[in-house]
């Protein structure tokens, strides 16, 4: 999933396509948290989860190297979705 995000990080961060697959990454997320039968959309913490892939060097490297280009796209797509779902 993030490797075909990061063939997009180029890519406008709130185009519907970016935002197609950050939905997908989003239902695997709340998957991974246990919390896809909860009725909180969690867009709070989502939204936090993007802000690590710029301030947690884990999240912003890939085998050690570190890819600040996509971790911006990331914490952007993922805020971008987070505030509609706010809205919703």
């Amino acid at each position: 999933m993030l490797e075909e995000l990061a063939t997009r990080s180029h890519s406008d961060p709130a185009s519907a396509t970016v935002q197609s697959l950050i939905e997908r990454h989003y239902t695997l997320i709340r998957q991974f948290w246990g919390t896809s039968d909860c009725a909180d959309n969690q867009a709070e913490a989502y939204a936090g989860l993007g802000r690590l892939f710029v301030e947690d060097e884990f999240f912003m490297s890939k085998d050690g190297v570190p890819r600040p280009q996509f971790a911006a796209f990331m914490r952007d797509a993922m805020r971008h979705y987070a505030t509609r779902l706010s809205s919703k």
